[in-house]
């Protein structure tokens, strides 16, 4: 089927492919989108929720937290 596939903002802006076939889907299946970079982390708006940490995983299969996710705490540290 051809859709739209939406990232997880409510705007009409957050499309990541305007045209794309996939298999049938329905409410609460999950998609894995790989690779994506780091497109949450750039278009991500605040207002929505917070931002997730995020997690570097090295070509031998480690994985290294490099941004903890953010907290009251943290925004409120910013504004200081």
């Amino acid at each position: 089927e051809d859709v739209t596939l939406f990232g997880p903002l409510c705007m009409n802006i957050d499309i990541v492919r305007d045209s794309c076939l996939l298999p049938s889907v329905k409410r609460g299946d999950a998609l894995v989108l790989h690779p994506v970079g780091a497109y949450n982390v750039t278009q991500w708006m605040q207002f929505i929720e917070m931002r997730p940490a995020i997690v570097l995983v090295k070509e031998n299969g480690d994985t290294k937290i490099i941004r903890n996710r953010e907290t009251v705490d943290t925004l409120l540290q910013m504004e200081e």
